[in-house]
């Protein structure tokens, strides 16, 4: 006979259901074809969808902004490639969610 499985620890949200270490917001600057974007995706399944060419593929910034290498992305071999066409740099900033709601972790990624 076999033995139960054993089950899986419940996983502890913050009170603004988010998990430590979820992105709570992505911003961007001069990056692909956007001037300015900041989004705030939710605490729980977030899907991209739209039509060709609405730059659903510009969420790659979530790699390069937590540390990727551009080559892992395949469209380029620099993270200078990504800053917008006509700007000299561009940025992509991170926003994590600490061990509590007040606490925020913030990784910047700044393209030349």
């Amino acid at each position: 006979m076999a033995e139960p499985r054993a089950k899986r620890p419940k996983i502890t949200r913050g009170e603004d259901d988010y998990m430590p270490g979820s992105i709570t917001e992505i911003e961007l600057h001069n990056f692909m074809t956007f001037d300015d974007l900041k989004c705030k995706p939710g605490s729980r399944l977030n899907l991209v969808i739209g039509p060709n060419g609405s730059g659903k593929s510009s969420r790659c910034a979530i790699a390069l902004g937590l540390g990727g290498e551009p080559q892992l992305l395949g469209r380029a071999t620099s993270v200078g490639a990504y800053v917008k066409r006509g700007e000299a740099s561009g940025y992509i900033k991170i926003t994590l969610r600490g061990n509590s709601k007040e606490e925020h972790i913030f990784l910047a990624n700044i393209m030349q």
